[in-house]
């Protein structure tokens, strides 16, 4: 009960209700918390560090692709420690496209930050590819764990990567991997805005610019009024914000794959679930336990998803019928949703005008509403499609301009270059 993190004060309770009442124990709470102290030291035997690396051994005797890596300092004690077994490792071959970074604190009686890495699945649920401890954080505890963990994954790089905005993470980001694409976490960037500005009214114009899918320019526009209508010329956190706007507003990120990662929410949320676990009091032995069996929940989730997919039907939502069919065949269930609701909303669209010489389709259309533009190119030859949302680019999902052109092409299925693999059953 206690490795499944329940209160040594709850588990008495339990032990007396099953006990007919606390008279019915034969010991006192003192007991218990002793009994289990001892226990923990029968664990740990010779020493916390001994012990974790042993569990590790252990692991890797029935896991044989289990990578794991640690260091010493001059005194030979423990400084840092990083594990990926082989289900993180085959996650990442097919999901690493898109990798999260982030760090925690207060999980360990030695204060050693607990790093995640982790991305999302083709179920868009989170999916960890390894976690590290570090004595502390900064350049040189980074770039350990990066470079760790480039070749605990053979030397393959993710094309995107999310972090939170620490500058020891996107120094370390530009030196092991030049080519990814950087994205700043919204949910910090909304933080600071409230915190820096302190105007309800301005962080949701901040928004705005931030998530607006438009061109550079557009935004541009949209910064300056927004900076002249709350009188933030001499800001310094929005003139810092401005210099950086290249990773976090999405008219200069749009085009560039983010798997719909957008911050680092997803490492927060593990973070938030190892927490009611991982205690200030534990020692790294007992953290490896809990986090192995944080992350056997994750995994058990994620069978239970699959077999929703495999085993179950949904009806029909929309008028795309043969779409909407081929959709479901092809994308997990999850996908499906999301996937779905794009073609639900294809028939707000309206065709304004066209060009078409019999093999390139070019399918101009705007919104009524908003007045919102935009272009899909279809190659009958070819069965290309293009929209110029650049959705398909960001998310990898095919956007309700697309499924308006197949609308208008009577198509019965999607097209191929329209289904990313990463996405499907």
């Amino acid at each position: 009960m206690q490795q499944a993190g329940i209160r040594t004060s709850h588990i008495m309770r339990l032990l007396a209700v099953q006990a007919g009442g606390y008279r019915n124990l034969g010991f006192h709470e003192t007991d218990m918390y002793n009994a289990l102290n001892r226990q923990r030291q029968v664990a740990v035997g010779d020493g916390d560090s001994d012990s974790a690396l042993a569990f590790l051994l252990g692991k890797q005797r029935g896991d044989p692709n289990l990578f794991f890596k640690y260091s010493v300092d001059g005194h030979g004690r423990l400084n840092r420690l990083f594990w990926a077994d082989s289900v993180c490792r085959d996650d990442y071959r097919c999901f690493g496209d898109v990798l999260v970074f982030d760090s925690t604190y207060n999980t360990n009686q030695y204060r050693f930050p607990l790093v995640v890495l982790c991305g999302v699945n083709n179920h868009y649920s989170t999916c960890i590819f390894a976690c590290a401890f570090i004595v502390r954080e900064g350049d040189e505890g980074y770039d350990w764990v990066i470079s760790t963990f480039l070749e605990a994954m053979n030397g393959r790089k993710p094309i995107a990567v999310v972090t939170d905005g620490d500058k020891s993470m996107r120094k370390c980001i530009k030196k092991f991997m030049p080519t990814a694409k950087h994205r700043l976490c919204s949910f910090h960037l909304e933080m600071n805005a409230a915190t820096n500005v302190r105007d309800k009214e301005f962080l949701q114009a901040f928004k705005t610019c931030m998530f607006m899918n438009s061109t550079t320019i557009n935004f541009e526009t949209r910064w300056a009024g927004v900076v002249r209508r709350f009188r933030l010329e001499n800001n310094e956190w929005v003139k810092k914000m401005y210099r950086k706007r290249e990773l976090w507003a999405m008219a200069f990120l749009r085009g560039n794959f983010f798997g719909g990662v957008r911050s680092t929410q997803r490492c927060e949320k593990m973070h938030q679930v190892l927490k009611l676990h991982l205690t200030p009091k534990l020692k790294f032995f007992e953290c490896l336990q809990t986090y192995d069996l944080e992350v056997g929940r994750l995994r058990h989730e994620e069978r239970r998803q699959r077999a929703v997919t495999e085993h179950t039907t949904l009806l029909g939502a929309t008028q795309l019928q043969a779409l909407e069919k081929h959709a479901a065949e092809l994308f997990t269930r999850s996908t499906f949703v999301v996937v779905r609701e794009e073609m639900k909303k294809q028939g707000l669209f309206c065709m304004i005008n066209g060009r078409d010489d019999g093999i390139n389709a070019v399918h101009f259309m705007k919104h009524p509403y908003n007045y919102s533009y935009y272009t899909v190119v279809y190659n009958r030859s070819t069965r290309h499609m293009k929209c110029s949302c650049l959705k398909m680019e960001t998310h990898g999902l095919p956007c309700c301009h697309m499924f308006r052109a197949m609308l208008f092409e009577e198509l019965k299925k999607i097209p191929p270059n329209c289904i990313m693999k990463r996405w499907t059953r």
